[in-house]
């Protein structure tokens, strides 16, 4: 899509690139929160992980199980993971600040639902990812996380402050600096991709 920074990104900027395959690729967050924060984004501009169909969630399922692996042995840490599920024509309710597929996957074992209740969003447990399509088919933004008790939490609410999830993943560890344009963090993002690089290419390679 026309001026879309992550359709540009297997384009021009492939060396941010640690993995890809014709479905997907991973690159490190821009602003990330800690070392190791990554996005796994489709390269086909579809709004957020509720759009996918069979194959494209087989294919998001072994990229996210090769990277909680390569989490556990760098990091010795499991993933948090969480997306902003923007739907078509909301004009960003979501809070997510591009409308193109982008799941955080982070080496934190942390549990972001306590604040997500206290912040006043129901908080709905599923079983699998392809329980996000409904969301998509009643044209409701939702929230995405799975936290350190390996539940899968979607949450739904109107006008979702932006970057909401960064926010308080920030505010979990005691980061002040969330906001990814405000605070790149160009350091930690260099130092994400030369620590994990050499990982995925031996996963790559096997």
């Amino acid at each position: 899509m026309e001026n879309c920074v992550l359709c540009d990104i297997p384009v021009r900027d492939t060396g941010r690139i640690l993995f890809q395959d014709d479905f997907f690729f991973v690159t490190p967050s821009l602003g990330p929160i800690v070392e190791g924060h990554l996005l796994i984004c489709s390269k086909e501009h579809l709004p957020a992980m509720g759009y996918l169909d069979k194959e494209w969630g087989r294919k998001l399922r072994t990229i996210r199980e090769k990277i909680e692996q390569i989490f556990l042995e760098v990091y010795g840490e499991k993933a948090l993971m969480f997306e902003h599920g923007e739907i078509k024509g909301v004009c960003k309710s979501s809070g997510t600040c591009i409308d193109h597929l982008h799941l955080h996957i982070l080496p934190l074992n942390i549990s972001l639902r306590e604040k997500i209740i206290q912040d006043g969003f129901g908080v709905q447990e599923i079983e699998s990812l392809k329980e996000l399509a409904d969301y998509v088919k009643q044209k409701k933004p939702y929230l995405f996380v799975h936290d350190k008790n390996g539940r899968y939490v979607s949450i739904s609410r109107e006008n979702i402050p932006s970057q909401y999830l960064r926010r308080i993943t920030a505010e979990k560890i005691g980061e002040e600096q969330w906001g990814w344009r405000e605070f790149p963090r160009k350091a930690i993002f260099e130092e994400t991709l030369l620590r994990l690089r050499p990982f995925f290419q031996k996963s790559s390679s096997r």
